[in-house]
């Protein structure tokens, strides 16, 4: 279940203020939707979807709309339950059926469908935000080797090094001491881009579930 069937959802042409069941009640639309697709009624699940894209549509308008993270966390907080792999498949699997059949009347939503299975796809991993700011399992934290990766108290220096690396004059001067090393330079250019990655990001993908060091704990981020 995604959501609670006793109660139903006002549908209106505004919303001035949610009502705290809002976002709830807006995923009812999606109650059941693994069914209509293992059954494969396909115009069930379009009816389904644009029910809910409609809602959200109008939720988007209100004042204070919460983003799609926070969409997804407040329904698991409400329902008190994570988001099953066989509705999360559902999900993303609908949306893309919606996206599909999209036509000169629904064609308004075309870039709130995409911004779901953009969500939906890169959030493959805990849609719901579960352990975000979580403290992770020492045992997590050993296995995954964490105590070896640099801390974060050592990230401004590591910028510092990093923008010192990466201008123009310093960096060919760089590559031109590999060309004329005589030994291996494997562990070198590992180690830069290290730091270019804690630096910029680079190599970590969009909505990617990561482990962070802060006040000296290892919590679960984005």
């Amino acid at each position: 279940m995604v959501g609670d069937k006793k109660k139903t959802l006002s549908f209106t042409p505004s919303l001035d203020e949610p009502s705290k069941d809002y976002i709830q009640l807006m995923f009812q639309n999606l109650d059941n939707l693994h069914r209509r697709l293992k059954n494969k009624k396909r115009h069930k699940v379009i009816k389904q979807v644009l029910s809910f894209i409609q809602q959200l549509e109008i939720y988007f308008s209100s004042p204070s709309p919460k983003t799609l993270p926070e969409i997804f966390y407040d329904r698991m907080q409400k329902v008190k339950d994570v988001l099953s792999r066989d509705n999360y498949l559902a999900f993303k699997q609908g949306f893309e059926i919606f996206r599909e059949s999209l036509n000169e009347k629904t064609a308004q939503y075309k870039p709130l469908i995409g911004l779901l299975i953009d969500y939906i796809t890169t959030h493959d991993l805990d849609p719901d935000n579960s352990l975000i700011g979580l403290n992770v399992a020492p045992r997590l934290v050993d296995e995954a080797g964490l105590f070896k990766q640099q801390s974060l108290n050592q990230l401004s220096s590591s910028r510092q090094h990093f923008e010192e690396m990466i201008s123009r004059e310093k960096l060919h001067q760089k590559i031109i001491e590999w060309s004329e090393a005589d030994a291996s330079i494997k562990d070198e250019v590992c180690n830069l881009a290290n730091v270019i990655r804690r630096v910029t990001g680079i190599g970590f993908t969009k909505g990617e579930i990561l482990l962070l060091r802060s006040n000296n704990k290892i919590i679960y981020t984005r």
